[in-house]
């Protein structure tokens, strides 16, 4: 670890207890980390489930977002689309954090409701027409 202070350079005098600070800091974040695998580990299968799905969402959302800013800054949409976009990506990001904090809270839904609630917002599924092997290899159809 490099320090820098006033004017670029560093007094050598104060070495030693930056030293110790910096040592101090980095001996925290681990055992903040550590702590943070503990206590994932001790969460039960299906809340664990539903704190990774919460996760999961909140980075996806966030990316998205971030897609969608860069593409307005660099044209390819204008800022009325880019909101249009973002207004709903906000609203689940908010309804993703809010999950997470009632997770943190201990307030546990169901997990079936969850599953529902997912797949009524899937699009129907899509049918498509049926092809024989002859007919996608290019050959003319027969009449039987």
């Amino acid at each position: 670890a490099e320090f820098f202070g006033p004017g670029g350079g560093m007094d050598v005098t104060m070495q030693p207890e930056l030293a110790r600070c910096i040592c101090q800091s980095q001996a925290s974040v681990y055992q903040a980390a550590q702590s943070q695998v503990q206590e994932r580990n001790s969460l039960a299968p299906a809340i664990r489930r539903q704190v990774d799905m919460a996760i999961k969402e909140t980075v996806i959302t966030e990316h998205l977002q971030n897609f969608v800013m860069e593409a307005m800054e660099s044209g390819a949409v204008t800022a009325q689309e880019a909101e249009s976009i973002l207004h709903p990506l906000q609203h689940h990001l908010k309804d993703c954090l809010d999950r997470l904090h009632e997770l943190d809270e201990g307030i546990i839904t169901d997990e079936g409701d969850q599953t529902e609630a997912w797949s009524s917002l899937a699009p129907p599924p899509i049918a498509f027409p049926t092809v024989s092997a002859s007919e996608a290899a290019g050959d003319p159809p027969t009449d039987r």
